[in-house]
């Protein structure tokens, strides 16, 4: 062999050699770590509060309100009022109805017909006395509706007069400026 094909064999050689050294040295690649484990979904919310609690159903009251009333005449109900711990509203009406007292003249029909669901009457008389509760609470109730509107009324008046009232002093500003203006020049 030539010379110079041997120092080129030997370079190469050497070289691979060397390339040997330093991938036996290097360190080995460790192995890819464990895929991490996939995440465990969040624990569910609790359930949210209802938006208006009732609290606690108390004592029955001895005289139903308007909104019980109503129910037991839609059938939704026994008409049952309950005081509730919360407030001044009833059980029913706690859950964010308005809690109306009843008509004073239609408690003695209103009676009456509790009297007759306890004791389980013919369903003839029910509907009789229903239809009785009914006229007696549009009765006072278009009496009261009434009397709202006039007091409307009365006060729409009163605001149209105070606003000629107003139009008025102001007319007689206006002319008395005009005067002072004509008696100075």
């Amino acid at each position: 062999m030539a010379p110079r094909a041997t120092k080129a064999a030997r370079a190469a050689r050497t070289s691979a050699a060397r390339a040997a050294r330093v991938a036996r040295q290097a360190p080995q690649p460790s192995p890819p770590p464990p895929a991490p484990a996939p995440p465990t979904p969040p624990a569910p919310a609790p359930p949210a509060p209802p938006r208006t609690p009732r609290g606690e159903r108390g004592a029955r009251r001895d005289v139903p309100c308007l909104g019980c009333v109503r129910s037991l005449l839609a059938g939704r109900s026994d008409g049952s009022c309950y005081d509730s711990t919360r407030g001044g509203r009833c059980f029913r009406c706690s859950s964010g109805h308005t809690c109306a007292s009843l008509p004073a003249g239609t408690l003695p029909v209103v009676r009456l017909l509790f009297k007759a669901q306890e004791n389980a009457a013919p369903a003839s008389r029910m509907r009789a006395l229903r239809a009785a509760v009914r006229v007696c609470l549009e009765a006072h109730l278009g009496a009261e509706e009434e009397q709202e509107e006039e007091a409307e009324e009365e006060e729409e008046e009163q605001e149209e007069e105070e606003d000629e009232l107003v139009a008025r002093r102001a007319r007689i500003v206006r002319l008395l400026t005009e005067l002072v203006g004509l008696l100075v020049r």
